[in-house]
C-alpha cells in the first residue's frame, strides 16, 4: 500500500521534475557554462562529470521542503536530538564547541551558504552524529579517568604538508609496513562503542557511509578514496569541536571566522585526548602488547609546527614539498567538488577561500621556519616530485630517519605490495578550471611562493643543504 500510492509517485515525480528541470535548464543557459553575471560555476563545468541525475531531481524536489525537514534552529534542538538518541546527557566542556556549533548554524541561517535540499538534511544529520559522538566519548572518558595518566601518545610520526602532495601515499604505504598505529576511518567515524557491552557495528555502518558518499560524490575515487578500514585523517577528530576547516560545506564567514580565532595547542590537545582513547581500548584488548607508535597526517598541520611540538613534545616530522601552484589547483577542484553535492549554487569565490586558507598555513611555516633551522634529528624533508618517480626509493629515505633497523627494512624491501600505489584515475587540475589563471595566483602570492621556493629548492634550481631526501 505504502510503495503504490506514497514510494512509486514519489519516485516518478523526481524523474519527471530532474527531466522539466533538464530541459528549462538547456534552454535558459548554455550547458556547463558559467554565469559570469552571479559568480557561479556549475561543479561539472570543472570535473566534467555530474552528480547521479536522481539526486538532482530528490534536490530539485525536496529543496521547497528542507526548511521543515532540517530546520537547523538552534544548537539547544541538536543537542537535545542527540540526547535522546543515545539516553546520554553530559557533553562535556561545552564551551569547547557550542561557539563553532552555533556559528555553523549561523552561516547556515543567514544565507551565507545555500544548501540544496540534500545537503541541509545531510547538514543536520551530520551535527546530531558529531554531538552523538560527544555524549559517547565523554561517557567513556569518565568511565575510565586513569587515561589521562596511563596513555602516553607524545612521541608520534607526523606526515605535514600542503593538501595534495602526495601525503596520502607516504601515509597509505607507511601504514602498510605494520610498525605504527594508524587511525582507521570507522574509528574516526566513530571513535567508541557505548554501552561498552554494545554490538560494534562501526565497519558496517562506516561502509555503509562511504558507498552513498562515493554514489553522490562518485568522483571521489578518484580524488581521494577512503575504505571503511583504511587510514583517515586525525583532524576528523577537530569536527567534534567544531574547529575542523576543511570539511565545513555547511560553513561560511561566521563560522570561517570562529574556526581563525581558536587556540591551536587547545585544538590539538583535544587530538590527543583522542589518540589516548583508542590507544587504551587497545590495551584492554591486548594488554600484553606493546603500543606502537602513532602515524599521524593532516593538512592543516603544516601552519601549526610549534603547536605540534608543544602537545607532542617526542614527535618527529615528515614534511613533504610541492610547487604551491600544482597544490592549491588540486586542492580547490576537490574542495569545491565535495561542496557541489550540497551547495546550490557552489560560488566561484569558494575556491579563493579554499585556496587562502591554504596559503595561509603556509604563511605560518614560513614564519616559523625563518625562525631558523629546524633539528635534523626530528625533521625530515621531501620533495614529491621525487616521491612520485620513485615511492620506494623515498619511503626507504624515510625509515632511515626514523631508525627503522636495517633487518627490518630488508624484510620490507620484500614486501612489493606496500609500495605499490595504484591510482584510480586521473583528474586534470587547471585554474582556468576556476574562472583564474596560474599567473593571477602567482602574482597574487609572489613574495610567499617566492621564499618558500627558495627554501625547500622548488622552481630556482636550488637545493636546499639541509633537505634529506634520496
Amino acid at each position: 500500500m505504502i510503495k503504490r500510492f506514497i514510494v512509486y509517485p514519489a519516485i516518478f515525480v523526481a524523474l519527471a521534475a530532474y527531466i522539466l528541470h533538464e530541459a528549462i535548464d538547456r534552454l535558459t543557459e548554455e550547458q556547463f557554462a558559467i554565469n559570469g553575471e552571479s559568480g557561479n560555476v556549475k561543479i561539472w563545468q570543472m570535473t566534467n562529470q555530474k552528480y547521479p541525475p536522481v539526486m538532482t531531481a530528490l534536490n530539485f524536489c525536496i529543496s521547497p521542503f528542507a526548511k521543515f525537514i532540517a530546520p537547523l534552529d538552534s544548537h539547544v534542538d541538536l543537542m537535545e536530538k542527540a540526547t535522546k538518541e543515545t539516553g546520554l546527557s553530559d557533553f562535556g566542556d561545552e564551551a569547547s564547541f557550542v561557539p563553532g556549533l552555533k556559528s555553523m548554524i549561523q552561516s547556515v541561517q543567514s544565507g551565507e551558504v545555500t544548501l540544496t535540499g540534500l545537503g541541509r538534511i545531510d547538514a543536520q544529520t551530520t551535527l546530531v552524529k558529531v554531538l552523538k559522538s560527544r555524549l559517547k566519548i565523554e561517557a567513556f572518558w569518565k568511565a575510565h579517568t586513569e587515561i589521562d595518566w596511563a596513555i602516553d601518545v607524545s612521541d608520534p610520526v607526523i606526515i605535514v604538508s600542503m593538501p595534495r602532495t602526495g601525503s596520502t601515499m607516504v601515509h597509505e604505504m607507511l601504514a602498510k609496513t605494520d610498525l605504527f598505529r594508524t587511525l582507521s576511518f570507522y574509528e574516526a567515524a566513530d571513535p567508541v562503542v557505548w554501552p561498552e557491552e554494545a554490538e560494534d557495528t562501526r565497519v558496517e555502518n562506516a561502509e555503509q557511509f562511504l558507498d552513498m558518499v562515493y554514489w553522490y560524490r562518485p568522483l571521489m575515487k578518484t580524488l581521494h578514496k577512503m575504505k571503511a578500514r583504511g587510514v583517515e585523517e586525525e583532524r576528523v577528530f577537530e569536527q567534534l569541536i567544531f574547529s575542523d576547516s576543511i570539511d565545513t560545506f555547511y560553513s561560511g564567514e561566521s563560522y570561517a571566522k570562529h574556526v581563525a580565532g581558536l587556540n591551536q595547542v587547545e585544538v590539538l590537545k583535544h587530538v590527543k585526548r583522542m589518540l589516548q582513547v583508542l590507544q587504551y581500548q587497545d590495551y584492554r584488548e591486548n594488554p600484553g602488547a606493546k603500543p606502537k607508535r602513532w602515524l599521524l597526517k593532516s593538512p592543516p598541520h603544516v601552519g601549526r609546527i610549534e603547536e605540534l611540538l608543544e602537545v607532542f613534545p617526542n614527535a618527529q616530522i615528515i614534511h613533504l614539498h610541492r610547487s604551491p601552484s600544482d597544490t592549491m589547483k588540486s586542492f580547490a577542484t576537490l574542495g569545491l567538488y565535495a561542496a557541489g553535492a550540497v551547495m546550490n549554487p557552489v560560488p566561484l569565490e569558494r575556491a579563493k577561500d579554499i585556496v587562502a586558507m591554504g596559503m595561509e598555513w603556509l604563511e605560518n611555516w614560513v614564519a616559523w621556519r625563518r625562525k631558523g633551522e629546524p633539528d635534523r634529528e626530528r625533521h625530515f624533508d621531501m620533495l614529491s616530485r621525487q616521491l612520485f618517480i620513485d615511492p620506494k626509493v623515498s619511503l626507504f629515505g624515510v625509515l632511515d630517519f626514523l631508525k627503522v633497523p636495517e633487518k627490518v627494512q630488508q624484510f620490507l624491501k620484500k614486501k612489493d605490495s606496500i609500495w605499490a600505489a595504484p591510482r584510480s584515475g586521473k583528474v586534470v587540475h587547471t585554474f582556468g578550471n576556476l574562472d583564474w589563471s596560474e599567473i593571477e595566483f602567482r602574482q597574487q602570492y609572489k613574495e610567499l611562493i617566492r621564499e618558500y621556493e627558495h627554501i625547500v629548492g622548488l622552481g630556482d634550481g636550488i637545493t636546499f643543504p639541509s633537505l634529506t631526501n634520496p
